[in-house]
């Protein structure tokens, strides 16, 4: 598995993707960092963007725009907003990867599985 997006603005230079390790952790990598999760931290990830992505931008006192900051034991990733809906994509198609959500539902489509609409 190797989930990967580039920002749309080309010269923006933002690597963003997760790739899967053979020891079954999963690898992040974002700008200059690489940052080895478990399949737990991977999930709660996403849930810490889709939680962000409902709430929108925090605002500071002068009405700026604070990143996303998440931290992964020491290592703290802190994600600007302009960022912030590639990185969310790039870990919401990793853990989708992760738990065979395009397997499950390429089944349920399958004629005869009961489950058509």
């Amino acid at each position: 598995m190797n989930q990967s997006c580039q920002s749309g603005d080309p010269d923006s230079g933002v690597r963003c993707f997760v790739s899967r390790c053979s020891c079954g952790a999963h690898h992040i990598h974002y700008r200059h960092a690489v940052v080895k999760v478990g399949r737990n931290a991977l999930m709660r990830i996403m849930e810490e963007c889709l939680l962000r992505e409902r709430k929108g931008p925090e605002l500071n006192r002068d009405g700026y725009r604070l990143p996303f900051v998440i931290m992964l034991g020491i290592v703290t990733l802190s994600v600007p907003w302009k960022e912030f809906a590639l990185f969310s994509r790039v870990i919401g198609e990793a853990v989708s990867d992760e738990i065979g959500i395009a397997e499950l539902a390429a089944r349920l489509a399958m004629p005869g599985s009961g489950m058509e609409g």
